[in-house]
């Protein structure tokens, strides 16, 4: 997709989305919506803590994917390097497919491209992997304790599934040491062969398999290293279920532990499938107001909670912006 098609997809999600938001909270109530964030005071402080310990989390996980020896590249220029995606990541309607792009030109200059596309591929499987994990663990949770409609029972006991299958034969890939994404790199450069293009895409799916083979050997070789990392994910996931049930609290509610991580779990789902949605505006809001109104905490929570996030999102998106020029803008001068 060109520049001009990228920009016209997030303007389009983008107002759909919007129109989504505009539509959920008419139905809650501005009025009683509004209320409620507003009593949120202090309390945002915390939350915007939270979220900056998140980031932290997964930038330590980075660190323990290099390399011994390219681990002084220091925990700050990764910190900084993840805010920078991250900000990218929200900004535009192909956030995953721009935030890994941007998180590597932030850390440019200070190690090897090889060394950042190796540990930022380890780290982001890693984290799909807990990702998939803490939504099957939230279904199963749903479905287990909650009183659900006919429909939402079976979505939720479909999602659980399809995160345990992505699970499973992520491990089975990695045990067997199938060179599955270099395969199909291969089939799609025949084709593209076939269809007159040159042979120049052979180099990339040469580093594709080096790259693959990099994760199945750091995967079987560091056990040590990936409980770390592993623990890292865990710290993001519980960070993330009280920041959820800290925020609830401050507005007002009264939601358990088992409500918080239910809805963390749901967030991370809609964070996936909807990734193309900058800000995941509207279907945020729409989503976790249905979820919470099953929790018997009302629709208007979910909706008030999704605006908080949102908030916190806005705080270090900027920063992450903040970051980026200062980085692009020392280059310039150096």
């Amino acid at each position: 997709m060109n520049r001009r098609g990228a920009h016209t997809m997030t303007i389009l999600t983008l107002g759909l989305g919007l129109a989504l938001f505009f539509i959920v909270v008419s139905q809650a109530g501005w009025s009683e919506v509004f209320a409620r964030v507003r009593s949120l005071g202090a309390g945002f402080v915390l939350i915007v803590a939270l979220g900056g310990l998140r980031v932290a989390a997964r930038a330590l996980a980075w660190r323990r994917c290099l390399h011994p020896s390219e681990r002084a590249v220091g925990f700050r220029a990764l910190f900084a390097a993840r805010l920078a995606g991250d900000a990218a990541g929200q900004l535009f309607a192909a956030g995953p497919l721009i935030a890994e792009p941007a998180r590597l030109a932030a850390l440019g200059g200070r190690l090897t491209l090889a060394a950042r596309v190796k540990s930022l591929a380890v780290e982001t499987l890693t984290y799909t992997l807990s990702s998939c994990l803490l939504v099957f663990a939230g279904m199963a949770a749903l479905v287990g304790w909650f009183a659900l409609g006919d429909e939402l029972r079976a979505a939720s006991i479909a999602a659980a599934l399809s995160m345990l299958i992505i699970v499973a034969v992520s491990a089975v890939v990695i045990a067997r040491r199938w060179e599955v994404l270099s395969w199909i790199g291969e089939v799609a450069r025949r084709l593209l062969h076939m269809a007159g293009f040159s042979r120049r895409w052979k180099r990339q799916v040469a580093h594709l398999r080096t790259l693959e083979h990099h994760v199945f050997n750091f995967y079987r070789g560091h056990p040590a290293d990936l409980a770390y990392i592993s623990a890292c994910h865990m710290a993001f996931h519980l960070l993330g279920t009280v920041e959820t049930w800290a925020t609830l609290v401050f507005l007002g509610y009264e939601p358990t532990l088992l409500a918080a991580f239910t809805l963390e779990a749901t967030n991370r789902a809609v964070n996936m499938i909807f990734s193309f949605v900058p800000g995941r505006v509207g279907v945020d809001e729409a989503g976790t107001g249905l979820l919470t109104e099953v929790l018997g905490l009302g629709a208007a929570s979910g909706i008030v909670l999704a605006i908080v996030r949102k908030a916190r999102i806005l705080v270090w998106t900027a920063a992450g912006v903040a970051v980026y020029g200062y980085i692009t803008a020392r280059r310039t001068r150096t």
